[in-house]
């Protein structure tokens, strides 16, 4: 390990993985094959009990740029805090098992942060999900390219930001190490993904996005935060996020700016939307008795309402889910989430992949 110690890379590549047999390899190629070569992998294997590691053995016996971390925890979020504490590069670049980068997605992302000296680069993403009756569907994230060069500026867009789910995790991001060691940002002390992106940007001034090739992010779901479950799980999930961005609001000093605050709204209330339709159409473990009580907590939670207060002027914006939610009717939101999900399988062969995740 010492000749790989010795490397000084602009780019670490942090992946942590845990029984990724299925995924691992076309993770790693996709980042081996970028046309960027300035750059170390460091992959944590999370006590993987398939053959996950001896996947990420060769590779690491190939490819001189390949570190293969060993742990006996199978907590990934550990696997994360081993990675960056290894890692030697000016910029961090989070992936997790089934992620992968598009061929120019490094060229393209690192020479924008650099261009801006951005503490934060987001490229554009393909969330690819995967539905519990087997079918795929994919939202493609890709605003226009900007930069922010001050906090004033990237503290205004924001909101537009995170409707457009630029944060929706860590993966794919250019961050700077440095900020992350000196912030002391751990993954194993953080309640999520969000969480953990929510402390970096406070204090974040420089940030660029860039439209170009995208990192394709494998979703379960496409909330704020990956892996929490389907249903009343993810809501729990989406309501610590909703409540971290609050948290972000009022350090910055916009928790009463409505303009900005309609963004965070906005998002919300889609995401509690997206909950209902996981707890009345793919929730097969629990009974309508269950489902109905559920939903009936999403939309009686006071998060909720402040939502749906604050959106009465673009209630058409949310089709036919806005209506019950205002009016508190579990079951008719439940109705609305199978008529939606209906239409949605319908049209799906003949849509495609959107342009931005609004």
């Amino acid at each position: 390990m010492t000749h790989k110690a010795a490397r000084q890379p602009r780019v670490s590549i942090l992946l942590a993985v845990h029984d990724a047999r299925d995924v691992a390899a076309r993770t790693v190629e996709s980042i081996l094959n970028q046309e960027y070569r300035d750059l170390e992998l460091i992959v944590a294997d999370c006590a993987s009990r398939d053959y996950t590691a001896t996947i990420l053995q060769r590779y690491a016996e190939r490819d001189i740029r390949v570190e293969l971390l060993r742990l006996d925890d199978a907590d990934v979020a550990a696997g994360r805090d081993a990675a960056l504490a290894a890692a030697h590069g000016t910029f961090a670049l989070f992936m997790d098992q089934g992620d992968w980068l598009a061929s120019g997605c490094l060229d393209s992302l690192v020479a924008a942060a650099e261009e801006s000296s951005a503490q934060l680069a987001i490229p554009a993403f393909s969330i690819d999900s995967t539905r519990s009756d087997g079918s795929r569907t994919s939202m493609v994230c890709a605003p226009a390219s900007q930069v922010w060069g001050d906090a004033r500026s990237f503290r205004k867009d924001f909101g537009r930001l995170l409707a457009d789910r630029l944060f929706l995790n860590t993966a794919g991001k250019l961050m700077r190490v440095s900020r992350l060691r000196d912030q002391h940002l751990r993954f194993s002390q953080a309640n999520g993904d969000f969480d953990l992106m929510a402390s970096y940007l406070r204090h974040v001034e420089r940030v660029c996005v860039v439209q170009g090739p995208c990192c394709h992010v494998s979703a379960s779901a496409t909330g704020w935060c990956r892996g929490t479950g389907p249903g009343p799980l993810s809501y729990k999930q989406v309501e610590r996020d909703y409540e971290r961005v609050l948290s972000l609001y009022r350090s910055w000093g916009l928790i009463d700016d409505a303009e900005s605050m309609e963004e965070v709204h906005r998002l919300h209330l889609s995401e509690v939307i997206r909950c209902i339709g996981e707890v009345a159409v793919d929730s097969h473990s629990l009974s309508p008795i269950e489902r109905r009580r559920a939903v009936q907590g999403m939309i009686d939670a006071p998060s909720t309402r402040d939502s749906i207060e604050a959106l009465r002027p673009q209630a058409r914006d949310f089709g036919i889910m806005f209506a019950p939610i205002a009016r508190r009717s579990a079951a008719a939101c439940c109705m609305g989430a199978r008529i939606q999900d209906i239409v949605e399988r319908t049209l799906a062969p003949f849509t495609p992949a959107r342009a931005a995740c609004r």
